[in-house]
């Protein structure tokens, strides 16, 4: 059995693996650009996503935070009910 030759590629599709061989000529330096740049525009995407679910979730947090303080107020939970309601809060909260 022979041992397998192993052949470089010449269209990486991970940035990290990138050499300035993948950039040696317009063509290769052409493609691997564009690469790079949809896989920026990807993960910019994707950021964006997370930032937008991360704010929505604080908001969430936020208004049932208010709403269990106005409850508090108006005396509408009893003590132990409230207490249970801070441990939960505080267990999740960072």
């Amino acid at each position: 059995m022979a041992t397998p030759k192993i052949r470089k590629c010449w269209s990486s599709s991970r940035i990290g693996d990138m050499t300035h061989e993948h950039f040696s000529t317009p063509r290769k330096a052409k493609r691997n650009f564009a690469v790079v740049k949809n896989t920026v525009k990807r993960l910019s995407y994707s950021n964006k996503l997370l930032n937008q679910k991360n704010k929505r979730l604080l908001k969430k947090v936020e208004s049932l935070n208010d709403v269990i303080g106005q409850l508090e107020n108006k005396s509408l939970l009893n003590e132990s009910t409230a207490n249970i309601i801070k441990v939960i809060k505080n267990r999740f909260t960072f």
